[in-house]
């Protein structure tokens, strides 16, 4: 079938069922991949955007794959665990940017 023979209503159809079908897949990959990554310390994301929303998890999965230590922000806290977050990041682009000098 050729673009031709699809209706304008199908081909936009077509294109956001192939969007869709993408981005679940790299839900379910992301998913697999960071439930290898918290297998060891016996946690398991089931819904990525769910589990992932209150950080807790996000803070496991950093810590798995940077194997390091981080602070604990206090529950309900989600500015301070939001910025715990991007602190992560930013040390870990400062230590990537001395390495590679």
């Amino acid at each position: 079938m050729t673009s031709k023979d699809v209706p304008e209503e199908g081909f936009a159809a077509q294109i956001r069922k192939g969007k869709e079908d993408r981005l679940s897949v790299q839900k379910k990959t992301f998913t697999k991949w960071a439930n290898s990554k918290l297998a060891s310390r016996n946690l398991e994301i089931n819904d990525l955007f769910e589990d992932l929303k209150d950080g807790v998890l996000l803070l496991e999965l950093l810590e798995a794959i940077s194997e390091e230590k981080l602070p604990k922000p206090d529950k309900g806290k989600g500015l301070v665990l939001f910025i715990t977050i991007l602190s992560f990041f930013s040390n870990a682009k400062i230590t990537k940017r001395n390495e590679t000098k």
